[in-house]
């Protein structure tokens, strides 16, 4: 991926579109590797084909409401950002912008420290606590939304002041 930046700064033309390609090719070859390696030291990982229509049903189920749920989520996401910019202009979008990038990285890093908790929910569920387990997960979540808030709140005071400065800087 260096290359890509280092190739995009040397050539003038269009460099979204040669960006694009490069990262394809980039894509490409890492997955490529992947699959030789996999192939010569896995002889597990050999495709076969198999074929129980119940499987494929159960798969297809799961994979159509996993689907309509993303789809559902990007039509919140963007679907909103679209309608402010069409009916309330570059401004409120390129706030609503903002606003997206702070909330995906403080929901990123409570997301990362919510994995850690996984393997003992996993674990205590395994072993049928039940009552443990509902205790540790409203546990986890009261410390989740203390994280959530502490993040937040410094961010929320001084929301005038980092919307001015973005569009002021950019």
């Amino acid at each position: 991926k260096l290359i890509i930046v280092l190739v995009l700064v040397q050539l003038g033309n269009d460099k979204l579109i040669l960006y694009a390609i490069l990262s394809f090719v980039v894509s490409f070859i890492i997955r490529t590797l992947y699959k030789l390696y996999c192939k010569k030291y896995f002889k597990e990982s050999e495709y076969q084909f198999y074929y129980d229509k119940q499987y494929y049903k159960e798969l297809l189920n799961y994979s159509g409401w996993s689907l309509f749920g993303q789809i559902a989520n990007l039509l919140s996401n963007h679907g909103v950002s679209i309608l402010f910019n069409v009916f309330l202009g570059v401004t409120i979008n390129a706030s609503i912008m903002v606003a997206n990038q702070v909330q995906a990285l403080i929901f990123s890093f409570v997301s990362n420290f919510q994995v850690a908790f996984n393997p003992k929910i996993i674990k205590t569920y395994a072993n049928n606590e039940i009552n443990y387990l509902k205790e540790f997960i409203l546990n986890t979540s009261k410390i989740s939304f203390l994280l959530i808030s502490i993040l937040s709140l410094p961010i929320l005071l001084v929301t005038e002041l980092i919307i001015d400065f973005w569009l002021n800087h950019t």
